[in-house]
């Protein structure tokens, strides 16, 4: 069992619980999804949008919305959560914005350690196997860039896989970008939109 300090316990554990309903979610659903359409038309799109006056990225996906929540800590709020989602699919990015000042290295390759155990460890309380994994060395970074964390995992009992790549980044709070798909075409589309969060 990893023991988790108080401060930082509602953040991670919300971590986890988004995790773990991301996994029922994708056992639940059927194989045959629909992709992500091609946006129709020739209007010209913004390079960049705001998303609640939180984030800034490209214009979202076609046909993905997006949905804001809070974390809460008893009744204190220590977190925003944004849902990037499309009707029907598993597929989903979820950027998680912590509330608490991290100033130091320390407390950033701290709280970077324990976002990712929080996912790890949700995966496997659910069940699924991870058959590829890719981790950032975090002891020696700086976090002055994007650390990325890969994912493959199996449900044993089908071989069905779930992609899984979280992107943690910092300014003087931590920011966690998670991408879960169940499947490859989702996984390029969502981690390249992704990679275009910025905070604020």
């Amino acid at each position: 069992m990893v023991l988790i300090p108080n401060r930082q316990l509602g953040f991670v554990c919300a971590a986890r619980m988004i995790a773990l309903l991301v996994v029922a979610e994708f056992m639940s659903q059927s194989q045959g999804l629909a992709q992500s359409n091609s946006p129709s038309g020739s209007r010209s799109r913004p390079s960049r949008i705001t998303i609640e006056h939180l984030i800034t990225a490209a214009p979202l996906p076609a046909d993905y919305e997006v949905s804001r929540e809070v974390f809460l800590n008893g009744e204190k709020i220590v977190g925003d959560k944004l849902m990037l989602t499309r009707e029907g699919a598993v597929s989903k990015v979820i950027v998680q914005i912590e509330n608490r000042k991290l100033a130091t290295r320390d407390e950033k390759a701290a709280a970077a350690k324990d976002y990712v155990l929080g996912v790890m460890q949700s995966f496997h309380e659910a069940g699924l196997k991870a058959v590829e994994k890719k981790l950032p060395e975090l002891e020696k970074n700086d976090f002055k860039q994007r650390s990325l964390a890969d994912f493959i995992y199996k449900r044993p009992e089908n071989g069905r896989r779930l992609y899984v790549q979280m992107q943690v980044f910092f300014t003087n709070r931590g920011y966690i970008v998670l991408v879960v798909s169940d499947n490859e075409q989702d996984h390029a589309l969502l981690t390249h939109w992704a990679r275009s969060v910025l905070p604020k």
